[in-house]
């Protein structure tokens, strides 16, 4: 399955460039499904996704499963790689959306240790 680029250039269909900025914000569980899931939504389709399309699709997805935090990291994400430039305020975004929730998942994981059922 082909993708069509922002710059009309066509290439295949790679899962990785879901799966990567959702595992940096959510591990690898999530990324793999969302990616596995909208490579098959598309692979149905007969007319060939744009990326802005896939982008579309993977930040409604992401919002219909509770992860809005996700989706707005994975939106600046491919924002910044469209842009090609780095950006400070793209780092600042990940630290404010992405280490409050490692560290309740941190904090959950101590109590659940320190508190078995």
């Amino acid at each position: 399955m082909d993708v069509i680029k922002r710059d009309g250039s066509r290439e295949a269909f790679d899962e990785a460039k879901i799966y990567h900025p959702i595992s940096m914000a959510m591990g690898h569980d999530i990324a793999m499904a969302v990616a596995k899931e909208i490579k098959s939504h598309y692979a149905l389709l007969p007319a060939t996704p744009t990326t802005g399309q896939i982008e579309e699709q993977v930040i409604n997805r992401l919002i219909e499963l509770g992860l809005d935090d996700t989706a707005s990291f994975y939106e600046g994400y491919n924002g910044q790689k469209e842009k090609g430039e780095k950006d400070y305020g793209f780092i600042a975004m990940v630290l404010v959306f992405m280490v409050p929730s490692i560290l309740l998942t941190l904090a959950l994981a101590i109590y659940e240790t320190l508190n078995p059922s």
